[in-house]
Order: C-alpha cells, then structure tokens, then sequence
C-alpha cells in the first residue's frame, strides 16, 4: 500500500513538472508578489482590492490581534461578495491548525455567498494537520454554492515543519477534486525565532534554510514564495534581496505594505532582454531537433535540456503576466 502510494506520488510530481515546463500555461497562476492585509480593517482590505499585487491575503492570524479574531473573520465574510480583485488572487489566511481558531475560521469562510480563490495555511509542522484541513474543507465545500476547485497556498515556519516538509508536500500532492495546492511560503521571522537567530541585512542566517525550502518546494513541481522584507521604506534593499530570491529559485516574495508591489513584481518578472534570448533560444532548439541531436551550440553556449526549461519557464511566466 505505502510503495502504491509513493508511486502515485512521483507520478503527480512528473504531471506538475510537465505543465510548469511545457509550451501551455493553461491554470498557471503568477505569484510574484503576496501581499498580507489585516482581515479586522475595512478600509485597508478594500484599498487592496484595487492594488496590482498577484495575491491579495485577508489575514486572520499574524496581522490581527486575538482579541479581534472573531470580528476579524465575520468582516472577511462580509466583504468578500462585494469586493472586484481584479486581476489579483483573493486569500485568506486562517490561524494556524493548533490554535483554537482555525475550525472556526473555515467554517467562515465557508459561510460568505462567495468564496476567496484561494486557502492560506499558516505554520504546518506535519502531514496530520494537512489530513485534518483537507477534511474539514471537503467536508464543507460539500454544501457550498460554489464548487469550483479551492487553491491552498501553505506556509513552513519553523524548524519542526522544515524536517518534516517532503511528508507535508507528500500529502499535498495526493489527488483531491475539491482542492488544489499550488504554493509554499517560507516564514523567516518565526522561523529565525524558533532557532533563535538574529535578522541581519543580508540574511545569511537563512540561507541553508531558504535552500532547503526551495529544493523541496520546487522539487515537488510547486510554486516558492520567499521571506518578507520588513523594512518597506528601504525601496533599494527590497529590490536587492528580491532580486536575490529570483536567482535562488522563489517564484515570489511576501510584502506587507503597497509600496513594495512594483519593486517586487519587477524583480521576479523576466526582463525583455531575457525573454528575447528564450524565444530565440527555443526556436533554435526546435530547428536543432530535427537534426537528432542533442546538445547544441547557441550564441556561443553549449545548450542542453534543463537550458531549454529554463528559456520556456521565463516565456510561460511572460505570458501568464500579461
């Protein structure tokens, strides 16, 4: 039953990989930029709601006081069926699974008319909890108007939950009509506060750990997003470690504050520059292969296949921006 299972698995991860990497963008979502809003205030939430940030978040847990947790998630429900996103991907972020909130933040959710795109699950630490958030949403989506596929978007933030991430991705990959996990955050402050390190500017106390996140992320064919800058007037260090986070392999980065989208959408977009050499690049790999050879020489590089990923991964993102 266990190899049966890891087999499906490994099957999934192959079915991810292949639409990340193929010529169709069918579903892909960018997520360049997500941008936590506290859930309890109106007039912030509602100015979100017209920003240009990829996924708009509707906090419950971090960002809103407990003595607000009910009022906070009772404003969510109530604005949801009055809000236009736009282009941006609508979230809510419920309190963490071994808190006392989050049952009563999803029955919620699932109590407004319309329903966000998507699910964020905050601090998972192992596979059990995954087990009982799937239930409990399939359970209540059962009765709801809107049967669309829910997306989840999860978050690792300690040490416990980095150990035990590939069981985690495990669960996630496991075939679930109703819902749909397409992207991991990595949270650095509570991390940092469980090893008991100190954020410095240059953040290499995190490194083996974002490596870490990334290679299992990423291995598993899912979306990467990495850590907040906390410092949001400082426009030149955002763009730096954002820029550092696009050349480790994040797919996106969290924000907090409006003034930090267009720094971060730039960074983790291709320049015109690069997707000009990708078109090129994989034009001249499609002539190539109908000569029945493999690696080619383009523009004096030696070009083989994880190349060629790469120049389609920045077109399919180029076109999904658009």
């Amino acid at each position: 039953m266990a190899a049966n299972l890891s087999l499906s698995i490994l099957k999934k991860v192959a079915q991810v990989k292949i639409i990340r990497y193929s010529s169709s963008i069918a579903g892909f979502k960018p997520r360049r930029s997500l941008l936590y809003v506290p859930g309890d205030e109106n007039k912030k939430v509602q100015k979100a709601s017209g920003l240009d940030a990829d996924v708009v978040v509707l906090d419950c847990e971090d960002g809103v006081a407990q003595s607000k947790k009910a009022e906070c998630r009772d404003n969510i429900c109530r604005l949801l069926p009055t809000l236009d996103f736009g282009r941006s991907e609508s979230a809510v972020r419920i309190n963490s699974i071994d808190t006392e909130y989050a049952a009563e933040d999803i029955k919620a959710v699932f109590s407004s008319e319309a329903l966000p795109k998507a699910l964020m699950v905050p601090k998972i630490e192992e596979r059990d909890q995954l087990v009982w958030f799937k239930s409990k949403v399939n359970d209540l989506m059962k009765n709801h108007t809107d049967q669309s596929p829910l997306k989840v978007i999860c978050q690792t933030e300690t040490p416990i939950g980095m150990m035990n991430l590939r069981g985690i991705l495990e669960e996630c990959l496991i075939p679930d009509e109703k819902l749909q996990f397409e992207a991991f955050v990595f949270g650095s402050d509570d991390f940092l506060a469980s090893i008991g390190g100190t954020r410095t500017e240059s953040a290499i106390e995190l490194l083996f750990a974002r490596q870490n996140f990334i290679m299992h992320v990423k291995g598993f064919g899912l979306q990467a997003i990495d850590m907040v800058y906390i410092n949001f007037k400082d426009q030149e260090g955002l763009a730096r470690q954002s820029s550092d986070g696009a050349k480790m392999g994040f797919t996106g980065k969290q924000i907090i504050h409006p003034a930090q989208i267009d720094v971060v959408n730039k960074a983790f977009a291709p320049t015109e520059e690069r997707i000009d050499y990708a078109e090129r690049l994989v034009k001249a790999f499609d002539a190539h292969q109908l000569t029945g050879k493999g690696a080619f020489a383009f523009e004096g590089n030696m070009i083989d296949m994880p190349t060629v990923l790469q120049a389609q991964n920045i077109l399919n993102l180029a076109k999904a921006i658009v």
